[in-house]
């Protein structure tokens, strides 16, 4: 049997997901292929996908539609007339689609419900990340009518779902999934290599390895829907209640090395985007 993981590009958590993925269903009998549409994108900063049909690692491959084209300036023909041929051809039993509200979601949603194939949505949309119009939603609910099931990240994305029309018991958690080892490998590494700490060799042999000293990540696009602004002015009552005021200004960007006096915590913001000088100016105002 053969599942296909559908998402508009790979990129390094998608990565993950896959190879979890394969890993729990392979003693099963499935075999399990990765699925994009288009090998670059002008949304994230990933580096190019492989090409075609390459292999990625633990024997899972992912096929790309596009392999020279940006997913954002495809056509609705276009992707139309591509991707349909690559799923007839490779003849799933089953999709995992990422969403329904790109061209691409669509077809290949409405291609399961023609050919018989089962589909799973894979979802962390909530009711309240936007406007709801009741059109739009009634659209959604017939796009729904034709799933056979969901994978989502929490409650709240479930709860929207159901609305939609998905039975609560064809819907599962485990949508997110991080690729721990990676993490752990590489934050060794460059606590080394940073802060001059005993190597990762060293750290697995069991010998002591200091700690960083602790701070708050958010790692995202610095884009409006974030809410990084907000984040600021939480963090900034956080400092407020722990020492009576903000710290004073201090160059951005540095590397937790340390903390002002009597700062619990530091807040780092990993990324970029198009509210960048906001984020900085909201920074600079608070302190």
């Amino acid at each position: 049997m053969r599942l296909l993981l559908h998402f508009a590009r790979f990129g390094p958590y998608h990565h993950a997901r896959l190879h979890a993925l394969a890993e729990v269903l392979r003693p099963e009998g499935w075999e399990v292929i990765g699925l994009e549409t288009a090998a670059s994108d002008s949304t994230y900063a990933w580096h190019e996908s492989a090409p075609a049909d390459v292999p990625i690692g633990s024997g899972v491959v992912v096929r790309t539609v596009f392999p020279n084209r940006v997913y954002e300036e495809l056509s609705a023909s276009e992707c139309r007339r591509s991707l349909i041929p690559v799923l007839e051809e490779l003849a799933p039993d089953a999709i995992a689609v990422a969403g329904w509200g790109t061209v691409d979601a669509r077809i290949t949603l409405r291609w399961c419900r023609e050919k018989g194939v089962k589909s799973i949505i894979m979802s962390e949309t909530r009711e309240t990340d936007g406007r709801r119009v009741w059109w739009k939603e009634k659209l959604k609910s017939l796009i729904m009518r034709g799933v056979h099931g969901a994978l989502v990240g929490g409650q709240s994305h479930r709860d929207y779902l159901i609305k939609l029309g998905i039975p609560a018991d064809r819907i599962r958690f485990g949508y997110n999934v991080v690729d721990n080892a990676y993490f752990a490998t590489e934050a060794a590494r460059w606590r080394a290599v940073d802060y001059a700490l005993p190597s990762v060799a060293s750290a697995k042999e069991g010998k002591a390895v200091s700690p960083l000293p602790p701070y708050f990540l958010a790692s995202n696009r610095f884009i409006e829907r974030k809410n990084l602004v907000r984040l600021i002015e939480a963090y900034a009552l956080f400092l407020q209640r722990h020492i009576g005021s903000t710290p004073p200004p201090t160059a951005l960007c540095q590397p937790p090395t340390g903390s002002p006096p009597n700062v619990p915590w530091n807040l780092v913001l990993l990324g970029d985007g198009p509210q960048r000088s906001t984020i900085i100016a909201r920074c600079q105002k608070l302190g």
